[in-house]
């Protein structure tokens, strides 16, 4: 089963984006998955060193804002639908600066999560039909979940099913 490495949101944040998701359907979202942005996902890791990696890497970041900007879906037939961050300096940096840390631990990476590939996105829906696109749309784009949120903490996960593996607070 494939990993992901996640950047996760502040009590409030979350709490705003998963009303979105049940909004939207909870059939719809990955089953024990937190609303989040994905740095990578691979298909295997050594779990030996990549633990305490990961710790030390999250007590070296500081919580930081993320503006969602928009609403949008990828093309084919994965049905998902996302909301947007702004990329700024912070976010890229974060992203570029995990894959130059950890590129000797992961293998198998899927290339859409690659530094100058990547498509930063929160998923609020996946695995849905055209009109239940269009559904999802019109409740992210009436939602209140524009604007400033907080990252706060990072994890790796299994999927599917989801499941959590670790998660760290920034700072430590």
């Amino acid at each position: 089963m494939p990993f992901s490495v996640e950047l996760y949101f502040d009590q409030t944040s979350e709490a705003q984006l998963n009303a979105v998701a049940e909004a939207v359907g909870p059939k719809f979202h990955l089953e024990g998955s937190l609303p989040h942005i994905s740095l990578a996902v691979f298909e295997t890791v050594d779990h030996t060193k990549f633990k305490e990696r990961l710790s030390d890497f999250a007590k070296n970041l500081e919580p930081f804002e993320i503006h969602i900007a928009s609403v949008g879906t990828f093309p084919g037939d994965e049905g998902v639908v996302f909301f947007a961050p702004v990329v700024d300096l912070k976010l890229l940096t974060t992203h570029s600066t995990f894959h130059q840390e950890f590129n000797d631990l992961l293998s198998q990476k899927w290339a859409y999560y690659e530094p100058g590939r990547w498509v930063p996105h929160i998923s609020i829906g996946y695995g849905l039909s055209e009109l239940e696109i269009d559904n999802a749309i019109k409740v992210c784009r009436s939602s209140n979940s524009f604007g400033t949120k907080n990252v706060a903490r990072i994890g790796l996960l299994e999927f599917n099913p989801a499941r959590k593996k670790y998660c760290f607070d920034f700072g430590g």
